[in-house]
């Protein structure tokens, strides 16, 4: 039993040593505790001054806007034909440097037709024509000699008359004879017959010289119609311009009307531009139009309205514009505008309105930030007119994009241009002018005591 009872106390000894250590550490903690807590010097009070965000602003103002439409439409040539045989026959020549690409002036040859038979015909008129002119000199000869012969005739008529008749007063008195009355009737009659036959044939002078006449203008239109045929022969450029394609080849035969080359003219394009309904009760003729490639190649061309279409079109609601581009085509063969391209046009109308004009990248759908009088970013709706892009450098140099706004701001207002992205509605902000870069002086900011206690 002894070993037992040395072993209890042997254990409770180290309880009671375990017991005195631990409470030794624990007071020690709190001395350490106690004396750091009365070294702490107190924390200073200190002043907590709201942020300011630094931006950029502008400030509202009239300019003078022109409206912008966009357009969309395909070049076409001004100037452009295929040219059709206006004769037949066989192709005789064709020019080395005729080939399809080439640019002729006007009146240069494209091909020839053999014009053997349009000449010969011509050749055939021309005679006729001078037997018809010398028929109508004999009948200037004819007139003359009838003439006098029907006054010779006249003169007989009124002789064989005069003895006739102072022969029947001879017979009266018994001097003549019944007989010789009747041989000089006989003759009278005679003489009288020729004398008709010579006033018809007379009269007839100025029917036979109409007839000669007509026939002469006739054959003067068959001199004319040949000479044109033997002209259309030889296949010309009717204006300047490029070659699209030569159809005929020497040796081949060719029919009226078929085609043998076109010929397109690039100095003159035409473009008829789909626009909104709207743009046309502003667009006139005259405005400047901008044309744009539709393609990665973008090349920009400049043109005028010519014409607006005076209907609009019920599917699509819009209307038709038509624009000119002028351009040299020996200036530069690349950048020419050709005939065929796609293009997206901005039409800029010449009438300006006075409207209040703000970056595109302030707008957030139809709400802008504009600085309050406490200078803190609010939010203001607008009402958006249109966009456009130009310079307006007097309130903000760089800026290209533009809203037009046609309600909600007045001019004087200061329009946040920039940090959008970090502003909220009541932020403090100091604002820096867009077209100047002078800071703009604001209220101070606003200022509360803060501090932190033992």
């Amino acid at each position: 039993m002894k070993p037992t009872r040395v072993r209890q106390e042997v254990l409770l000894l180290g309880v009671i040593i375990r017991l005195v250590v631990g409470v030794a550490v624990i007071a020690a903690g709190v001395f350490i505790f106690v004396a750091l807590a009365k070294s702490r010097a107190e924390a200073p009070r200190v002043e907590n001054v709201e942020t300011r965000l630094e931006v950029t602003s502008i400030e509202a103002r009239y300019a003078p806007v022109a409206r912008t439409w966009r357009g969309y439409g395909a070049a076409r040539a001004v100037n452009a034909s295929n040219i059709a045989a206006e004769v037949g026959g066989a192709v005789v020549e064709w020019p080395e440097t005729v080939r399809a690409g080439a640019h002729l002036s006007a009146g240069d040859l494209i091909i020839a037709i053999d014009a053997s038979d349009y000449e010969d015909r011509l050749a055939i008129s021309r005679e006729r024509l001078k037997s018809l002119y010398a028929q109508l000199e004999a009948l200037d000869v004819d007139e003359e000699s009838l003439k006098r012969s029907y006054e010779l005739a006249q003169d007989a008529t009124r002789l064989q008359e005069w003895e006739l008749e102072r022969l029947k007063i001879a017979n009266e008195r018994g001097a003549g004879s019944d007989a010789e009355v009747r041989r000089l009737q006989r003759q009278l009659t005679v003489i009288q017959r020729q004398e008709q036959d010579l006033s018809k044939e007379w009269s007839l002078i100025p029917t036979r010289r109409a007839d000669l006449q007509a026939q002469i203008s006739m054959e003067q239109a068959n001199i004319r119609l040949n000479e044109l045929d033997a002209k259309r022969t030889r296949i010309v450029a009717p204006f300047a311009g490029s070659l699209q394609r030569v159809d005929a080849r020497v040796g081949e035969h060719l029919s009226i009307g078929e085609t043998v080359a076109r010929i397109v003219d690039l100095s003159l394009l035409e473009v008829p531009l789909k626009v909104a309904v709207s743009a046309s009760a502003v667009l006139r003729v005259g405005d400047l139009v901008e044309l744009e490639s539709d393609g990665p190649d973008r090349r920009i061309w400049q043109g005028e309205i010519v014409r607006i279409a005076p209907e609009v079109d019920p599917r699509t609601r819009t209307v038709t514009v038509f624009v000119e581009v002028k351009q040299d085509p020996f200036a530069a063969r690349t950048g020419l505008l050709l005939p065929g391209q796609f293009l997206v046009a901005r039409l800029r109308s010449s009438i300006e309105e006075d409207l209040i004009v703000v970056p595109r990248g302030s707008l957030d759908g139809d709400w802008v930030m504009i600085v309050n009088e406490d200078g803190r970013a609010a939010p203001r709706e607008v009402s958006l007119s249109h966009l456009l892009t130009a310079r307006f450098p007097d309130i903000h140099p760089e800026e290209t994009q533009w809203a037009a706004i046609e309600r909600g701001l007045s001019p004087g207002d200061e329009v946040i241009v920039s940090n959008l992205d970090d502003l909220s509605a009541g932020v403090q902000v100091v604002t820096t002018n867009a077209a100047t870069a002078t800071p703009r002086s604001r209220p101070a900011a606003v200022s509360s005591e803060q501090g932190t206690g033992p």
